[in-house]
């Protein structure tokens, strides 16, 4: 998703990125942003994870007799 990303961003700056997707399992999301700055530290990298837990709840009908 953010391979190729084309922003230049100045210092301070921030772009937000959406991607929309159906999940049917708990599922493990990680990111891992590298940034380069000419300059005396060239690269900048940060990473973040989220998780998305699915729960499922089963709903059963009741049946009332009188």
């Amino acid at each position: 998703i953010l391979a190729g990303l084309p922003y230049a961003l100045t210092p301070g700056a921030s772009v937000f990125i959406t991607q929309t997707t159906t999940i049917m399992t708990t599922t493990i999301n990680s990111a891992t942003w590298t940034a380069y700055n000419p300059g005396p530290s060239n690269l900048s990298t940060a990473t973040a994870t989220a998780t998305v837990t699915v729960l499922r709840y089963l709903y059963l009908p009741i049946i009332l007799k009188p």
